[in-house]
């Protein structure tokens, strides 16, 4: 009877944790194709914002070539934009639109028929879309140069500028001097089904100044513009990604009309769609999606990949079935090999003892079994009071090492405060018998105290860190906080700071961050020359580690304090103690080992003083992307 049952218990068993298996593999299998999918949507995103930022790094080219060259052919122009419109499929035109005004109008018509365009006029568009001579005004911006020409004859002398919309995005970027974007729009006049956009970058006269907006507008000699197929720079972008499992969205989130619908890239048909395919942005969004914000010349464009349905169960395997398989086959076995194996020595003298079948040597066997279990039960007793023991011993080495590091921690501070504030007190009782009788020592003496106020300072700072703090974590923008810190610092001289490429967002609490920017920072413009102070800071990302680096071309560290500068029982070394934000190091050190990094510095005179941090890039919330626009930077005065 008993045997029945221990089968059971095996088949019950068995069959519980064959479906354990299963459900865990699939759950596994699920997250695992989920992992799939987000890889490849962000491979995809990236591909289109890196196709998206060539071409207008193309248009940037484009301009400088005009800006440095004042004077430049139709043949010149054709050869320098040629090789580009050759690589981009997404580039449909390359266009020069100078500035010219009603007294050249006669001057660039009569030039364009010398170079071989007879009846070139300057042109507008009347309300039916028919083309008529432009009227007259103070100013005009036809199009002097387009390529391919053939494909875009249709708008050679067309003023860009009759068109009211386009007109203000024209002052726009001649007033910022940066590249603007219009909405999507027909490339080519009377092709409704040639979209794209156009961007608008601004030429100026060849060094005249720009540095305000009055300048600019008297300085403009014209404006490069570059019309794009959003369709194409997509399909050629993703070629080489793996888009079976997604479709891919484009939305212009700056067009105010709400019509901000641009591409869309089915994985179905691997080809561009519009009409059909076009979905409202609001209704992706609410399922399984990744979805990324780009900056296109001053607009916001979102690309959105979505999984294409059942693309779980495309990506499924046999796997979690075949563990279930051999979870009950191997159930079976056991459950069998229990069914027909001899019974056990005890089962059949408990068989025996009910059939009264029971011989001279059975008092004998049940005495040595019971003698058995009491052996059994008295080694599990032990066992378990050893790993009770072992689990309270290594709690109470856990809590000794803490004590030792925290009163470490003590000790070394108490000798902070000994040996940095003895000595400057014995001083001020001095000088303050001397201060009665010499009014010349007080300026001394007050900034003796300030001395020891600061040391005191930086010991509590440094005592605080890694202990129980109330201030929350969160996610900081560390371009608002370099702001924050920049108009805070109160230098004798100028400081200029850098900013190579974007800050990216991290998690943690702003007292900590603030703590090692203001330090650093500070100490950089304690450290400037009498000319100029400038400080470059640069963000990149290796591996699983977030680095940043912070470059001052000031006065560099002795060699025999680098060793010591973040020592607390120095304060920063000998000679930069009196510096309260040098003297700050050590909590910048503690700060960025408290969130598991590490700091190294390197000084010399011609290379300046460079800090660098590299920290878990887990800290990070948004990692940021390669920025168009030019480096920020941050004057203090």
């Amino acid at each position: 009877m008993k045997r029945h049952s221990v089968v059971v218990l095996v088949l019950c068993l068995g069959f519980t944790l064959s479906l354990a298996g299963f459900a865990l593999v699939r759950v596994w299998e699920h997250s695992r194709i989920q992992d799939l999918f987000e890889k490849s949507a962000t491979q995809a995103i990236d591909a289109i914002s890196d196709g998206v930022e060539e071409n207008l790094e193309t248009l940037t080219e484009l301009s400088n070539y005009f800006s440095e060259n004042p004077n430049i052919g139709r043949e010149s122009f054709q050869e320098f934009v040629s090789p580009y419109l050759e690589k981009n499929s997404g580039l449909y035109a390359l266009q020069w639109v100078p500035r010219v005004r009603q007294s050249q109008r006669t001057a660039y018509e009569d030039q364009a028929e010398l170079d071989g365009h007879t009846g070139f006029r300057i042109t507008e568009r009347k309300g039916g879309g028919q083309i008529v001579p432009a009227k007259e005004r103070d100013e005009y911006f036809p199009v002097y140069y387009v390529e391919p020409f053939e494909e875009n004859s249709a708008v050679f002398g067309y003023d860009v500028s009759s068109n009211p919309l386009t007109r203000k995005l024209l002052e726009a970027s001649r007033d910022s001097g940066g590249q603007l974007a219009t909405s999507t729009e027909p490339l080519v006049p009377q092709r409704r089904d040639l979209l794209g956009v156009f961007v608008i970058s601004p030429v100026y006269l060849q060094g005249a100044p720009t540095d305000s907006e009055e300048q600019r507008r008297d300085n403009l000699r014209g404006f490069t513009i570059a019309a794009l197929r959003v369709g194409d720079i997509v399909s050629n972008q993703l070629e080489e990604v793996n888009t079976d499992w997604m479709d891919v969205y484009l939305y212009d989130d700056s067009d105010p009309t709400g019509s901000n619908f641009l591409n869309a890239y089915a994985a179905t048909s691997r080809s561009r769609r519009t009409g059909s395919f076009e979905r409202r942005k609001w209704e992706l969004v609410r399922g399984p999606h990744v979805a990324e914000t780009i900056d296109v010349a001053g607009r916001k464009w979102s690309i959105l990949a979505i999984p294409i349905p059942g693309y779980v169960r495309e990506g499924r395997t046999w796997l979690p079935w075949g563990i279930l398989l051999c979870g009950l086959i191997f159930t079976g076995v056991i459950a069998l090999g229990v069914l027909v194996s001899p019974a056990p020595k005890r089962f059949k003298v408990k068989k025996q003892e009910e059939e009264g079948e029971v011989s001279e040597t059975q008092p004998v066997q049940k005495e040595s079994a019971g003698q058995e279990s009491k052996d059994y039960e008295r080694r599990v007793e032990e066992l378990r009071t050893n790993l009770e023991k072992q689990q309270v011993e290594a709690e109470r080495l856990s809590l000794q090492s803490q004590l030792s590091q925290t009163q470490s921690e003590l000790q070394q501070l108490t000798e902070v405060v000994a040996q940095s504030v003895s000595l400057p007190l014995r001083s001020i009782h001095t000088h303050l018998l001397e201060a009665a009788k010499d009014p010349n020592k007080q300026k001394e003496l007050y900034q003796r105290l300030g001395r020891v106020n600061a040391t005191l300072d930086r010991v509590i700072e440094y005592s605080g860190v890694g202990q129980r703090d109330l201030s929350p974590i969160e996610d900081i923008d560390l371009h608002e906080l370099m702001d924050t810190i920049a108009q805070d610092l109160d230098p004798k001289q100028k400081l200029t700071i850098d900013i190579e490429n974007d800050m990216p967002k991290v998690h943690a609490r702003r007292i900590h961050l603030q703590q090692i920017f203001e330090y650093l920072l500070g100490r950089a413009l304690g450290a400037a020359r009498a000319d100029q102070g400038t400080v470059h800071i640069e963000s990149d990302t290796e591996g699983a580690e977030w680095v940043c680096t912070v470059r001052d071309n000031g006065r560099p560290i002795s060699p025999q304090y680098l060793e010591t500068l973040f020592d607390m029982r120095t304060l920063g070394g000998a000679d930069w103690a009196q510096d309260a934000y040098t003297a700050g190091l050590p909590v910048v050190k503690k700060v960025v080992e408290f969130y598991s990094g590490t700091i190294k510095v390197e000084s010399s005179d011609s290379e300046g003083t460079v800090f660098k941090l590299t920290f878990p890039k887990n800290i990070l919330t948004t990692v940021s992307r390669r920025n168009t626009s030019s480096a920020l930077q941050h004057s203090v005065v």
